[in-house]
């Protein structure tokens, strides 16, 4: 968690795509896309849940990456984050991290774990509940649900794998009802970010669906436009609308080539339809032997060679 996030949340969606009084620190590290209402620059309020998919690639350096989706409470102080790191604290928080699923909220008084998983009380950046389960991988789609309860107090977020069972990661409760507005995504490197250590950002990108959005009345939506936003230290972010449902997004010493299309710091509608960066997984490590991954018209399989784990075209 980041608290340098809040404080850029509020002044995004305050002056629009002005970033002046955010640390150097926080300028440097994430790479953000925040969701509006389709034809302003109105984020959505009033929500009782969402569903999205966040689809994490290697990164370049050494794993410190966290792609999240995070918002605001309304009327009171703070609000949550749920997300994926590759090297995250696992549930036994012994030494030796790993994949994980994360969902906190600020301000909870409450919690109850889902069946794999556990939570705990956190007091840096705020106060607040954690939950977290362990994950085989997150180098892979990640279909992420958060819900309100019926009274309004407990929310609940889970996860799901291709080819796996929905897993709750955590139900936490909240002093009083309570909705949600200025929903946002990010990928952040938590290592070394600075701005005076561009060089030293790792890289990390990710496919992200439009989010489909639910509110206090009842209804529903999976129509909004994604604004993003770019620090001083991500020279390679790159910012594309795919097939009219989703975006990539980069930040640091990111080596995919740059898209034909590159997109500025100006409202991405779901309806267009860009260029596709050119990408390989042959060659890269991978992390479970027979694992398979779909990139454009080719199917991956991990397999092990030299000693090492690395994705191969499948034949």
């Amino acid at each position: 968690m980041r608290r340098f996030s809040r404080l850029l949340l509020a002044i995004v969606v305050g002056v629009g795509s002005s970033v002046g009084f955010v640390s150097e620190q926080a300028e440097a590290c994430c790479s953000y896309v925040f969701w509006h209402q389709p034809g302003t620059r109105s984020v959505f309020r009033n929500l009782v849940g969402f569903d999205y998919v966040i689809t994490p690639l290697e990164s370049t350096g050494n794993r410190m990456n966290y792609w999240a989706n995070q918002w605001t409470w309304a009327d009171f102080p703070d609000g949550g984050y749920t997300g994926v790191q590759t090297a995250g604290v696992r549930e036994d928080e012994g030494p030796n991290p790993g994949p994980v699923a994360l969902f906190s909220l600020w301000g909870a008084t409450s919690a109850v774990p889902g069946p794999n998983s556990m939570c705990r009380p956190f007091d840096w950046e705020g106060v607040g509940i954690l939950c977290r389960i362990d994950l085989p991988t997150v180098l892979t789609a990640n279909s992420i649900r958060v819900r309100r309860s019926a009274d309004g107090r407990s929310w609940t977020g889970s996860v799901q794998q291709p080819g796996q069972a929905e897993e709750v990661i955590g139900t936490i409760t909240m002093p009083r009802a309570l909705t949600a507005w200025n929903l946002h995504s990010w990928v952040e490197y938590f290592g070394a970010n600075s701005e005076q250590q561009c060089d030293a950002l790792i890289g990390a990108a990710a496919y992200l669906s439009f989010p489909t959005l639910y509110f206090n009345d009842g209804s529903s939506t999976a129509n909004s436009d994604a604004y993003f936003t770019t620090r001083p230290c991500i020279k390679s972010t790159m910012v594309e609308t795919i097939r009219g449902s989703q975006v990539f997004f980069a930040q640091g010493q990111w080596t995919v080539a740059t898209p034909t299309t590159t997109t500025t710091t100006t409202t991405v509608l779901p309806s267009t339809t860009t260029t596709l960066p050119t990408r390989t997984l042959s060659g890269k490590r991978c992390q479970r032997v027979g694992a398979l991954r779909k990139l454009g018209n080719k199917t991956y399989v991990c397999k092990k060679t030299s000693k090492q784990l690395t994705w191969r075209t499948q034949t």
